[in-house]
């Protein structure tokens, strides 16, 4: 996954966590819908100034979006998506519910053998 890839996954990410569409991120970024879709979609990179007018407006701190950037790991799209979403339940998360989650995973990680994605 590349660069552009990977700021469009956190940049979608981030919106679905403040539960906005495209359209609305847009209207408050003084950007289009196209736009947003295209950065989400990763086929364009955000210049700095619209990615922090997007971090902004999505109360994240710009830091967000190129954390793991470079990380040696191939990982599909649909499985960066999941972590992501995973994360940000995560933080939305009590203490109790955050360590009763981490006990369902392990349970699940325990079962499943060596962790690999078999169903």
């Amino acid at each position: 996954m590349n660069l552009k890839q990977q700021i469009g996954l956190k940049v979608r990410a981030a919106r679905l966590k403040r539960s906005l569409t495209q359209e609305q991120l847009a209207e408050r970024v003084d950007k289009t819908a196209e736009s947003i879709s295209n950065i989400e979609r990763g086929h364009v990179t955000p210049p700095l100034d619209t990615l922090a007018r997007i971090a902004q407006e999505l109360d994240t701190p710009m830091t967000f979006f190129f954390e793991d950037i470079g990380t040696p790991r191939a990982v599909a799209r649909n499985r960066l998506e999941l972590e992501h979403r995973l994360r940000s339940l995560g933080e939305e998360l009590t203490d109790a519910e955050l360590r009763l989650s981490v006990s369902i995973m392990e349970a699940i990680k325990t079962q499943s053998g060596n962790g690999d994605n078999s169903p």
